[in-house]
């Protein structure tokens, strides 16, 4: 991948000189496969059989094209997708089996779904692992067979991940800045992060939510410094706590709304076992209820304040609440910005075909935690890059391939 240098930075999407700049194929193959999450973890391994299952067994056709001026390196990733995976450890009570974990119980609080991912990974200190050095064979050096079960660290040396996540990262138009150590693993960069699981103190994969959207317009500044609404379905930034027991609100559901809703949310009226239910507010949703022309309003009004509460828990708990709720980073954390083609306001997931994903960062960081691109020391660095579809310890891509910077 030959990066020109320009005198104009490429910083936008649309800049004229993505159309024509030279590209490299990516000849995406399986780095990693069979892997599952842990406990309450379900339908999280969306590219389990590598590139058998990737965009439906179909090549990403993975381009990446680059550019750097005097300050900055520019990439851009194109690969082919044909829906967006946006959910990510999502919360659901009593939610859907997972095919291949079918022992695995999914009664009451579960974090379901993932969402897709591009990562690059660069050498910080010369990295090895039991598969080789990182010059031999790029990222597979920053993993390493721990107690045998393959972890994300190498034996030696640092490693630098640009970790883009569609549900987590993007929104906020960043890639999470990332490092794995032999001591430490991978870990997020120095500074404030980006995401923060919405799970109570102490809390685990089958804790339930510690919030949900407080029902006002998330409108957020992105690291370009342009405003966006993020839709509320899958993005949480304006938070309040979650209460009610879905427990006892499920069991209401059931007494007053299934004849019409079904046992599980779809049926003759209107589903809500879907993400896009939750673009409503516990307010809306109340007044909704209430509207004359709901045929279960009355019943509704006869519940007491708690029976209600109960009945919007259970109601989140069947449309799901997001699993992470979002800040802005700062410090190292805040170094690799990112543009993306895909809304992010009233997402449509299956209207989809192409990620087109530009990061941005420092050429020089002067982070312990980056991989500096000194360009008087050389023109010339190994990186690895992995595509995730729905997915996040299974994915495909190549582990090993050279950056140059060429021109002055």
């Amino acid at each position: 991948m030959q990066a020109k240098f320009l005198d104009h930075p490429p910083a936008r999407l649309d800049d004229p000189y993505w159309a024509n700049a030279d590209w490299l194929a990516v000849a995406c193959s399986t780095m990693s496969a069979s892997m599952l999450y842990g406990d309450g973890e379900l339908n999280m391994t969306g590219t389990f059989a590598g590139t058998g299952s990737f965009h439906g067994g179909h090549d990403p056709q993975l381009t990446l094209k680059a550019a750097y001026d005097h300050t900055d390196v520019y990439i851009l990733a194109e690969w082919s997708d044909s829906d967006l995976d946006l959910n990510r450890r999502r919360w659901l009570y009593d939610g859907p089996h997972d095919p291949l974990k079918p022992d695995g119980d999914t009664s009451g609080w579960t974090s379901q779904s993932n969402d897709d991912k591009m990562a690059l990974a660069f050498e910080i200190a010369a990295a090895s692992s039991e598969f080789g050095d990182f010059n031999s064979v790029g990222c597979a050096a920053s993993c390493h067979n721990v107690e045998g079960v393959l972890d994300m660290r190498p034996q030696t040396g640092k490693v630098d991940i640009w970790d883009w996540s569609a549900g987590i990262s993007d929104p906020l138009g960043y890639a999470n800045d990332q490092v794995s150590d032999p001591v430490d693993g991978r870990k997020q960069d120095g500074g404030s992060a980006i995401e923060h699981r919405n799970r109570p103190d102490g809390g685990n994969n089958r804790s339930g939510p510690r919030y949900e959207w407080d029902g006002t317009a998330q409108v957020v500044t992105r690291s370009d410094g342009s405003n966006a609404t993020l839709d509320p379905a899958y993005f949480l930034v304006n938070k309040t706590e979650f209460t009610g027991d879905p427990a006892a609100g499920k069991t209401i559901f059931q007494a007053s709304c299934m004849s019409c809703h079904g046992a599980e949310g779809p049926g003759s009226g209107p589903a809500l076992d879907k993400p896009e239910f939750a673009r409503t507010s516990r307010v809306d949703l109340s007044n909704a209820i209430l509207s004359p022309a709901h045929a279960g309003a009355a019943a509704f009004a006869a519940l007491n304040a708690m029976r209600k509460t109960n009945l919007m828990a259970g109601l989140r708990g069947l449309s799901g609440i997001p699993g992470y709720f979002l800040t802005a980073p700062s410090g190292s954390q805040a170094d690799v910005m990112t543009m993306s083609n895909f809304s992010l306001s009233q997402v449509n997931t299956t209207t989809h075909a192409k990620y087109k994903i530009l990061m941005i960062r420092k050429l020089m960081t002067g982070n312990a935690d980056d991989a500096q691109f000194d360009l008087a020391a050389s023109r010339a660095y190994k990186f690895g890059v992995a595509l995730m579809d729905g997915d996040g310890r299974n994915h495909v891509g190549s582990r090993v391939g050279t950056l140059e910077f060429v021109g002055p």
